[in-house]
């Protein structure tokens, strides 16, 4: 088992000890075979954090908040979805108008209303939120998916967010300013 898979597997279990109806809501993972074979054409090397993620799971039904981050867990297909709009909104290769692109090799993980996507750049490993109108673009909040899943799971931990009656409650003004501006947390 690699790192990131034990860290994924401590989120699941932070997830089910706050009363995340889990069990409904997440998809059986990919195989490793079957995530490279829909990927490669479009990415090319997989990055093994993307085998290892859509291994965990395939996304949910229905798509839900999967908070801290606050966006949804999205399938492969979807993401793949999401990745092409996304690629012909922005338009081919480089930018000569000032205006951002969204890199082939950038795929989301989930995608949610107030946060946008978080995509992983399946070329470096980095974890991205690219908003359209931020002039950070693309915000890089992680070097790679292990940090993001151990902030996500000591957020959890430190009791910042709570499962009650079927959604997520919290105070963000309670969540630390560094953790808050991370990126990371919603």
């Amino acid at each position: 088992m690699t790192g990131l898979q034990r860290l994924l597997s401590e989120l699941d279990n932070e997830w089910g000890r706050l009363g995340v109806p889990l069990e409904r809501t997440r998809r059986p993972g990919k195989s490793p075979d079957k995530t490279r074979s829909q990927l490669e054409p479009l990415v090319g090397a997989v990055h093994p954090d993307l085998i290892t993620w859509f291994g965990w799971h395939d996304g949910s039904d229905p798509v839900w908040d999967a908070s801290p981050w606050g966006g949804g867990l999205v399938t492969l297909d979807l993401a793949i979805s999401h990745r092409e709009m996304n690629l012909e909104i922005s338009g081919p290769g480089p930018s000569d108008d000032g205006m951002p692109r969204w890199c082939a090799s950038w795929l989301p993980l989930m995608v949610g209303p107030s946060m946008g996507d978080l995509v992983l750049d399946s070329s470096t490993g980095e974890v991205l939120t690219p908003y359209w109108d931020d002039q950070r673009w693309p915000n890089r909040v992680a070097p790679d998916l292990a940090t993001a899943v151990k902030l996500w799971i000591s957020v959890l931990q430190q009791g910042y967010y709570h499962w009650i009656d079927g959604s997520w409650h919290y105070d963000f003004a309670s969540i630390p300013v560094d953790i808050r501006a991370s990126g990371l947390v919603n």
